[in-house]
């Protein structure tokens, strides 16, 4: 059964992809600074729906394993806010999960 998150603006898109990059993205140590990135292929797909709702709040359509691993990076990136203690992050994290049905 798909899900739907509601992305309200690019600030939570943002917000998402940075959450993918910096905990599912490539080890440092392995990446090629000179080759080209290679994008998760959930990164793509939120990027994807996005292009046509950029403006305006739009529904990210998600497959169950999608919405998991999304919930599972934001819960990684909250600890790393909290780390760093960016309590509007934390918050704008927070609300984004509470909408996977985390928090």
């Amino acid at each position: 059964m798909a899900l739907s998150l509601e992305i309200e603006n690019v600030d939570e898109l943002k917000l998402l992809t940075d959450a993918l990059l910096r905990v599912l993205g490539p080890d440092e140590e392995e990446a090629d600074p000179d080759a080209p990135a290679d994008m998760d292929p959930l990164i793509d797909k939120i990027l994807g729906q996005a292009e046509s709702g950029i403006t305006a709040p739009y529904e990210l359509d998600l497959e169950p394993e999608e919405a998991e691993r999304i919930a599972d990076a934001l819960e990684a990136f909250l600890d790393i806010a909290a780390e760093e203690g960016d309590v509007f992050r934390m918050a704008e994290i927070e609300s984004l999960m509470r909408r996977l049905g985390r928090g």
